[in-house]
């Protein structure tokens, strides 16, 4: 069983890729011919000034149809040049096509990629990076900060996107205090509480003053997104700290219009009311960047709203962070805490593209929001925590919500 959940994993990592680069995938034919034998080749290069391809390297092939279930995997190792061939590989105009190559304990993915009928040969390109510990290439491309007043005082969700400006994978950068290793920390305010966090536990450690993330960082523009909401006390002007860990290039504080809550401070621009694509309307302050180290403080104002009925609202252990097994409270915004913060990215990222950026990055969260719910269930299982009917059902719809979302159109 873990070794067809970590195959099934490995597809849906491409299918998120795919959903990245090619949401406007041509579609499909309703009338598919029998899938044909073809040949599969490409090279790896690295990516790194200086770096050399070892041609000991082992690269798997996967080939997924566009129901996003596995129709075939093949081993194969580089050869002199750092070039790769596959023979005999079912072709299908239905099929999607990506490989894999670990260097360093860090797994790199092609874009996935279609054939055309009658098409017998295909090239694939494989980019890998030398590893770094010097973390001085990441910045923090933009920082959102929602904002938002409940009974149970000031719900927070911080919305990071990453990016790594080297040419070098950035990891295990940190050593924490009890001397476990971490690429990227993020400070919180200490009296924060109900820490919920996008994508699976085993990619954060919990730590007094906020967070760290062990995945490594791959070079690019805007590589990798994260999310964190928080619960912190409320009180009638008080100060809100954001504190740059990495050079921040823009911050923007994000309100519900016409709520109770007001952000003042310097450096505030009023980029005005914006809204959702679920119809909430936001208002949006913009603030310059930060350098690392930097602490950006505004001021908030407003009146706790009165308490919602007992019903509809869970907040048993207030002061337990919702990956501890306590359920965070629920109203507007925070719900999306529990639902995966995926959905928070997906209502506001798209102020700051265009149409197009906007369309890749909405469905993009969406798919990894859906990833990480099967990733979840699949630990369940795992666990023992869920029966096989349970599984097998819950797994299903899961699935039926990927195929009706992201499967091409017929």
């Amino acid at each position: 069983m873990m070794k067809r959940t970590v195959v099934f994993t490995v597809v849906l990592l491409f299918a998120l890729i795919l959903a990245k680069t090619a949401s406007a995938q041509s579609p499909t034919s309703g009338d598919s011919a029998e899938p044909w034998m073809g040949e599969v080749s490409g090279v790896v290069i690295n990516g790194t000034e200086g770096g050399v391809v070892s041609p000991d390297l082992e690269v798997t092939l996967y080939v997924w149809d566009d129901n996003f279930e596995n129709k075939a995997i093949r081993d194969a190792l580089l050869d002199l040049d750092g070039a790769f061939r596959f023979s005999d590989v079912p072709f299908s105009p239905d099929y999607n096509y990506g490989v894999a190559v670990t260097y360093e304990e860090v797994t790199y993915f092609s874009e996935p990629v279609k054939v055309e009928p009658e098409q017998t040969e295909l090239e694939v390109e494989t980019t890998i990076y030398e590893v770094t510990t010097d973390a001085s290439s990441v910045e923090i491309s933009r920082a959102h900060i929602v904002l938002e007043l409940s009974s149970t005082g000031l719900e927070v969700s911080q919305i990071y996107v990453v990016s790594n400006n080297g040419d070098r994978t950035v990891w295990n950068a940190l050593t924490l205090d009890d001397g476990a290793e971490a690429t990227l920390r993020f400070w919180l305010p200490p009296d924060a509480s109900n820490l919920a966090l996008s994508d699976p536990q085993e990619r954060w450690i919990r730590l007094p003053d906020g967070f760290a993330d062990v995945s490594p960082l791959l070079p690019g523009e805007n590589v990798t997104m994260m999310a964190a909401s928080y619960l912190l006390p409320f009180e009638d002007g008080m100060s809100f700290i954001y504190q740059a860990e990495y050079p921040t290039e823009a911050i923007s504080f994000i309100i519900p219009d016409g709520g109770p809550l007001t952000v003042t401070g310097d450096g505030l621009a009023d980029l005005g009311v914006r809204e959702t694509r679920d119809g909430a309307a936001l208002r949006l302050l913009g603030h310059d960047g930060a350098a690392a180290g930097v602490q950006v403080a505004v001021q908030l104002s407003g009146a706790l709203p009165p308490p919602r009925p007992a019903a509809t609202e869970n907040i048993e252990n207030p002061a337990t962070d919702s990956w501890q097994a306590a359920a965070p409270p629920k109203p507007a915004l925070f719900a999306a805490a529990a639902l995966g913060l995926a959905l928070i990215i997906t209502g506001i990222w798209w102020w700051h593209f265009s149409k197009e950026e906007n369309d890749e990055i909405s469905e993009s969260a969406e798919l990894e929001s859906i990833i990480e719910q099967i990733a979840l269930l699949d630990d369940d299982f795992e666990r023992g925590a869920l029966s096989e009917d349970d599984y097998a059902t819950q797994r299903e719809a899961l699935l039926a919500q990927l195929r009706e979302r992201f499967a091409p159109s017929s």
